[in-house]
């Protein structure tokens, strides 16, 4: 007898449903509601970032680059007009010397010239070649005469190179007066030398060059100076002070860019010279230890043969006042 093959239904455990039924979402709705979230899930949820509105990001941008545009033409407009009405104030009347001024200070006597008149009077008086009009564009002291400003005028374009440029700066008060200042750029072979010229405000009216510190002024000369035994001389320096000499003196380093040393100076302490050459230090930059100055000074056989004593403070800068006196 052949054993007959068994023959086994394979039946669904999902109920069968004709084409014409509707998928059941009972099981569905069911595990949505009452199934919890596994852990992996529920940290997955934690830290995920949220959505953000990229559409409202790029609003926020865009508002803050505009905000930004609008402060920045605002500002801009009030310079201007700040600038205008500056200028406004000021009525100069230049004569043919580009000099003279009805109203050329912005606010009275203690004001400065405008960084425009400040560079033309500059302008003008470099470009003098003809003694006469020399007085017409710079301020000359003691013994200086036309003929010596126009020496060293030809001198300076070999020694300092040609003027490339000029450059206007805040002006100063020193010694009671307001100063102009203009730098005198130039060039001497591709190295930039430059020269600061100070603008003295007349009686008459006009800006005029202050030559004697331009031209860093030193009688009877550095050579002579250096190398005589006796006698007496004004120098226009950069001095430093040093460590305590000890003793009666004080002592400082003085130097120039017309100097390749930096010579000893001295002053006796307690002395009124002491005095001004500290009032001078105080005024100068707060971060600075140096100063300009102008000194009459001699020699002294109790110092080292090489070295000064400050006899007199002429000046705080290069800058002397008319009721000052240099002596030879």
């Amino acid at each position: 007898m052949k054993d007959k093959p068994v023959k086994k239904d394979l039946v669904s455990r999902n109920a069968a449903r004709s084409s014409g039924n509707e998928p059941s979402l009972e099981g569905f709705a069911k595990a949505k509601v009452g199934e919890k979230s596994t852990k992996g899930e529920r940290r997955m949820r934690r830290h995920s970032p949220p959505l953000q509105d990229d559409g409202e990001s790029r609003r926020q941008v865009w508002m803050f680059m505009g905000g930004l545009v609008v402060f920045v033409v605002i500002g801009l407009v009030v310079y201007a007009w700040g600038k205008y009405r500056f200028g406004d104030q000021v009525a100069s009347s230049e004569s043919h010397n580009s000099s003279r001024l009805e109203s050329g200070l912005a606010d009275g006597a203690s004001q400065y010239p405008l960084e425009s008149l400040a560079e033309d009077v500059v302008r003008k008086a470099m470009a003098c070649s003809d003694a006469r009009l020399v007085g017409d564009s710079f301020r000359m002291m003691g013994d200086t005469r036309p003929a010596d400003v126009i020496g060293f005028l030809k001198s300076m374009t070999a020694r300092d190179g040609l003027i490339v440029g000029l450059q206007a700066e805040d002006g100063v008060r020193l010694n009671g007066q307001a100063l102009g200042r203009v730098w005198v750029r130039m060039d001497r072979g591709g190295v930039e030398t430059k020269r600061l010229a100070y603008l003295v405000h007349e009686s008459d009216g006009v800006w005029k060059v202050d030559f004697d510190s331009f031209a860093r002024l030193v009688k009877p000369g550095w050579d002579e100076l250096t190398q005589m035994q006796e006698g007496k001389g004004v120098v226009r320096v950069v001095l430093m002070p040093t460590y305590d000499a000890g003793g009666e003196w004080n002592r400082y380093f003085i130097t120039s860019p017309d100097l390749s040393i930096s010579p000893l100076a001295f002053s006796r302490k307690g002395s009124e010279e002491e005095r001004q050459i500290a009032e001078a230090l105080r005024s100068s930059s707060p971060h600075s230890v140096t100063t300009k100055i102008t000194l009459g000074v001699s020699k002294n056989k109790n110092l080292p043969s090489s070295a000064f004593e400050i006899t007199e403070v002429l000046a705080d800068g290069w800058v002397v006042p008319d009721d000052e006196e240099l002596e030879q």
